[in-house]
């Protein structure tokens, strides 16, 4: 599998976790769309943003140069949950993502789980690293609703996502978790809301290439 898909200069990027281990050597490049793991944890979001900016411009995200990395090539590469000090290997791993993201500056990172959203944090010099299990569905529902409403289009954001837990036998609890509402959809409010960021930054998002109009 390759390391990364798309362009380093895309305004937005895609940090994932791991590549699936049993099917390295098959897939091409992260979040493939082959892989179910992806339709899970990312094509339904991608359809919501797409219907939400659709209705309103009318135009669609131009998804094929969305750049696309994994935080670590492999699984056995993660510490485990309950470690806040990582590995030499995954430190070196995390500098060399935060020159990548100094060096290009996407205005919107979208990162899927605990593991990838702690991993951008430190690459990002947050001050205060945490475990992977810190991060509940809860936890990350408060860091995606706070990235959003402090977003600042010339700064690099990083937005957490959810990763496999919402594909998992717990998962109505995990929409309410992370929508903070009863009987929330998780799917249907973190589209609504990225496409509300998107729209409301249209005209710096358009000049990066980002959206695709479409002639009625």
């Amino acid at each position: 599998m390759e390391r990364e898909s798309g362009s380093r200069d895309s305004p937005i990027w895609l940090i994932g976790d791991s590549a699936p281990a049993k099917w390295e050597s098959q897939l091409k490049v992260p979040l493939d769309s082959r892989h179910p793991t992806r339709h899970n944890i990312w094509t339904p979001i991608l359809e919501g943003i797409q219907s939400h900016l659709f209705s309103r411009i009318p135009a669609r995200l131009d998804i094929t140069g969305l750049y696309i990395r994994n935080a670590v090539h492999q699984q056995s590469q993660k510490p485990v949950s309950t470690r806040i000090e990582w590995s030499s290997l995954l430190e070196t791993e995390i500098i060399t993502l935060g020159r990548m993201l100094t060096t290009h500056a996407p205005a919107l990172v979208l990162s899927f789980g605990g593991f990838a959203f702690e991993f951008a944090r430190r690459s990002l010099d947050k001050v205060q690293e945490r475990s992977i299990s810190y991060w509940s569905a809860k936890r990350l529902g408060e860091e995606f609703s706070e990235g959003l409403r402090t977003f600042n289009v010339e700064e690099i954001n990083l937005v957490p996502l959810l990763h496999a837990s919402i594909a998992r036998g717990k998962f109505l609890t995990i929409h309410d978790h992370f929508t903070q509402t009863e009987g929330g959809n998780y799917f249907e409010s973190v589209a609504r809301e990225i496409g509300d960021c998107l729209l409301e930054n249209e005209m710096v998002f358009r000049s990066r290439g980002v959206f695709e109009y479409i002639s009625m």
